[in-house]
């Protein structure tokens, strides 16, 4: 670990049916705790991450919400 740096951890599944939607728990989502990334379907996700060029930021980056609009 890196005591200067954030640490950002993943989740990443096995074996998912491609027509599933990935995205944060519900159960986690409130008014003080906003989802910080997109929903998405598992076959548009996996399309767009091995599709990007390495350009600038991670692919993480471009899933993530913008709140201050």
């Amino acid at each position: 670990m890196n005591s200067k740096k954030e640490r950002l951890s993943i989740a990443m599944f096995h074996g998912l049916k491609q027509d599933s939607i990935v995205g944060p728990v519900a159960s986690l989502i409130t008014e003080k705790t906003p989802p910080q990334f997109k929903k998405v379907g598992v076959e548009e996700y996996f399309k767009n991450f091995f599709a990007r060029k390495l350009e600038g930021k991670s692919f993480i980056d471009d899933m993530r919400l913008d709140h201050d609009n």
